[in-house]
């Protein structure tokens, strides 16, 4: 019994010392994808009733997040504010004189309104989420820009786009 039990212990020692340690390396890799998350301002500003001169509408916010940095263009088909009949759904023939201008600073800075245009340019991303104020201008000369009859406004459709640059 202690042969047996001597050789138990031997087999036993011996399978302990072939075993070895075993490693392997593992490369661990990741991507980000672009992101922007903008919370738009409301679809319609209104002046209300245009004064002869200068009128600036109400401050509206934009705010951009974003991981990349992006462009924010403008767009549109009239720079000026035009005539809307609402019975006929149908643009009138009159405008205004002076064209439509917009800041996003609060009104700091003017930039008159064109068909297409950057209204800003982040070359790169922002930890925070960037907020621009928008501001629109108007001037109303007189007597060049008509009062329009019941059921007709002046106005003009914009679009804003916020494009990832990469």
């Amino acid at each position: 019994m202690k042969k047996r039990l001597m050789l138990i212990v031997l087999v036993f020692g011996m399978a302990t010392l072939c075993i070895s340690a075993e490693s392997f390396s593992q490369r661990v890799l990741a991507n980000i994808q672009p992101a922007l998350q903008v919370i738009w301002p409301e679809a319609e500003l209104s002046f209300g009733q245009l004064t002869i001169g200068l009128n600036e509408s109400a401050t509206i916010q934009l705010k951009v997040l974003a991981n990349v940095g992006y462009n924010v263009i403008l767009e549109t088909n009239n720079p000026n504010l035009k005539e809307y009949i609402v019975e006929t759904g149908a643009y009138g023939v009159n405008k205004l004189k002076e064209v439509l201008q917009i800041s996003t600073d609060d009104g700091l800075n003017w930039l008159t309104v064109e068909k297409s245009m950057i209204l800003i340019s982040k070359p790169e991303g922002s930890p925070v989420e960037d907020i621009y104020k928008i501001k629109y201008q108007q001037v109303m000369t007189f007597p060049a820009d008509k009062a329009l009859n019941e059921g007709s406004y002046y106005t003009t459709e914009i679009t804003l786009l916020v494009t990832p640059l990469i």
